[in-house]
């Protein structure tokens, strides 16, 4: 089981990657096929980092939070697909 401190270093790098991608969702034009691509990278990068170290994790970054949140909304019934694309606008590292 890792460290608190090193879950809480991965926690922060993931935030960063993920700021990183939203900036580049952000920026593409509505009906764009790059946002399903860059919500499953959002997945790629959320669900390992969560599983890895969610349990030991003193902190998580609220932005992580928020674009779990978001994606979750975008999945299908069986959470496998996502079925539209995500508002970038709504991941946000001060989401209430």
């Amino acid at each position: 089981m890792p460290t608190p401190e090193l879950s809480n270093t991965a926690m922060d790098e993931a935030a960063e990657q993920l700021l990183t991608i939203v900036k580049k969702g952000a920026n593409l034009r509505y009906g764009n096929p790059g946002h399903l691509k860059l919500a499953m990278d959002v997945g790629d990068l959320l669900s390992p980092v969560f599983n890895a170290h969610g349990m030991t994790a003193t902190f998580i970054p609220p932005v992580l939070l928020s674009a779990a949140m978001e994606m979750q909304e975008h999945l299908d019934a069986a959470q496998q697909s996502f079925t539209s694309a995500p508002v970038w606008a709504r991941i946000r590292d001060d989401d209430p």
